[in-house]
């Protein structure tokens, strides 16, 4: 019996591109990114790129973001300062949104003197402004097994909704169902390995889906972190 798949692309982990500044910053591209260029590795939907950034005790990096683009900031280890048009200091369980009305450099450092931090740095096109700094809260130890909205603020009224993030145990499943089926979705596993849509995941793979409704997950390893992120420049708003 053959098993219908959905449209998708896998971005293999250990396929990713490196850039490296001797022992005090690493980053992994998921997408084409600054030097790296291979085929088939075009950003996707409203992604314009996906880095995997490691940044040694006191040290730092420079991102420059153009206007019109947000840069999500997603620690993983420890916790993450940045400084460009709005300050502030994120952690891991937090993600922060900042979408700057005109080109600028934010700077990212590690405040902790002797220890790593790991985060994840993501450029989108959204078609609406959050607030500058906006930063979601999401307790994945409190609530386990359950995918957890990443929301942040647009105003005093209303949410954005960017997607979902969550983390399962062994043999534990779930859904989730996009606003915008033809704007697609796009999965990335933080940790561990799950089964998404029939395709086969580890650590750190990226997958691409379109035209499907509702994107069925399965953890196939204790403590699974599942980041789900819908493809779509008209983000969800929650009142």
């Amino acid at each position: 019996m053959t098993i219908p798949q959905s449209q998708g692309k896998i971005y293999v982990s250990s396929q990713r591109g490196i850039t490296q500044q001797g022992n005090d910053y690493r980053s992994y591209h998921t997408f084409n990114r600054g030097t790296y260029f291979a085929q088939h590795k075009e950003a996707v939907g409203n992604l314009l790129f996906f880095n995997d950034d490691t940044l040694n005790g006191g040290a730092h990096t420079t991102t420059w973001v153009q206007q019109g683009t947000s840069l999500l900031l997603l620690p993983v280890v420890g916790g993450i300062a940045y400084k460009g048009e709005s300050n502030g200091f994120v952690e891991a369980g937090q993600a922060c949104l900042l979408h700057p009305v005109k080109d600028i450099a934010v700077e990212i450092s590690n405040p902790y003197r002797n220890e790593l931090v790991n985060f994840f740095q993501i450029g989108l096109q959204v078609s609406i402004e959050p607030v500058k700094g906006s930063v979601g809260v999401f307790d994945l130890e409190m609530y386990p097994n359950c995918l957890l909205p990443m929301l942040f603020y647009e105003n005093r009224n209303s949410n954005i909704v960017l997607g979902s993030i969550g983390k399962f145990g062994g043999r534990q499943s779930g859904s989730y169902t996009l606003k915008n089926p033809t704007a697609g979705v796009f999965a990335f596993v933080i940790e561990g390995v799950l089964e998404v849509e029939d395709r086969l995941l580890e650590s750190r793979d990226g997958l691409a889906l379109w035209g499907v409704e509702e994107v069925a997950f399965e953890a196939l390893s204790p403590e699974a972190i599942l980041l789900l992120l819908a493809m779509d420049t008209q983000p969800e708003v929650v009142r």
